[in-house]
């Protein structure tokens, strides 16, 4: 289950509703039986006896030292249109990407890019210009990406002024459970410093195989009650609303699914 509505990754299938007359047939394969492989982030203890999860490891494209700067990555987003705020202002709602070039610690992506803003209260009770950002980098080539990730989550950490909170509670999770890796980068807007960002991985198809054995399975965005400025009471929390596929259409989002009927599973599961 995905929370919120910050994360953009529709791999796998579109994102799409259903309606009370839907029949909901895979729309793409299951991966097939898992090898007995283990995924990247568990591993065995160092007795053989138990399996362990996460042991809180932060490498790859989400290196992260506590003793220096130098793993503090630059990013350059530069657009060529000249109401680009005012574009990505209009489309927060629809959450459509607007193009943008860009370079990563100095280099230049082949491709064009796709940026968003994202996030809730970072945006809505934000009253500065320091906002979030989701970046799609195959937005224009769909082979794009960074170390095998295809899409960024740049969190202005609004409400933090130590901008440590998200980064010290996700270090301590992944020593425990399945938990997104973060680190920080710098970023520039068209050559102005816009200051550090809190780069937070997307809960994607990437997330589940670092840390499950099989991607097969479905998953879900909980839904804002009232839109994405709006609140849910709980009603997004997998509360049971009943048995038909009408009480929970308004509250999530399919996202992923390769089995047939995957909202029997979200009911069965409530």
């Amino acid at each position: 289950m995905e929370g919120g509505g910050d994360d953009s990754d529709t791999s796998g299938g579109e994102t799409s509703q259903p309606t009370a007359s839907s029949t909901w047939e895979a729309e793409q394969e299951c991966d097939g039986e898992s090898d007995g492989s283990l995924s990247r982030r568990v591993q065995f203890s160092d007795d053989g006896l138990r399996l362990v999860t996460g042991l809180g490891t932060q490498d790859d494209f989400y290196e992260f030292s506590t003793e220096d700067n130098s793993d503090i990555k630059r990013i350059d987003l530069n657009f060529s249109q000249n109401n680009w705020w005012t574009q990505l202002a209009n489309n927060y709602e629809s959450e459509t990407d607007i193009a943008a070039t860009m370079a990563y610690d100095g280099e230049m992506l082949d491709a064009s890019v796709g940026v968003s803003f994202k996030g809730e209260t970072s945006y809505e009770r934000n009253p500065t210009e320091k906002k979030s950002f989701n970046i799609a980098l195959d937005f224009e080539d769909s082979s794009q990406d960074l170390d095998g990730f295809n899409s960024l989550s740049l969190n202005c950490a609004w409400g933090d002024d130590t901008f440590m909170r998200e980064v010290i509670y996700e270090h301590i999770n992944q020593h425990y459970i399945p938990a997104a890796s973060v680190n920080y980068v710098e970023l520039y807007i068209n050559d102005e410093y816009w200051g550090i960002y809190i780069n937070s991985q997307q809960l994607d198809n990437n997330f589940i195989k670092e840390w499950f054995t099989s991607t097969n399975g479905s998953r879900w965005r909980a839904e804002p009650l009232y839109g994405r400025t709006g609140h849910t009471y709980g009603t997004s929390g997998l509360t049971y609303r009943g048995d038909t596929l009408d009480d929970y259409t308004s509250y999530y989002t399919m996202k992923r699914y390769c089995w047939s009927d995957p909202w029997d599973d979200l009911i069965n599961l409530c």
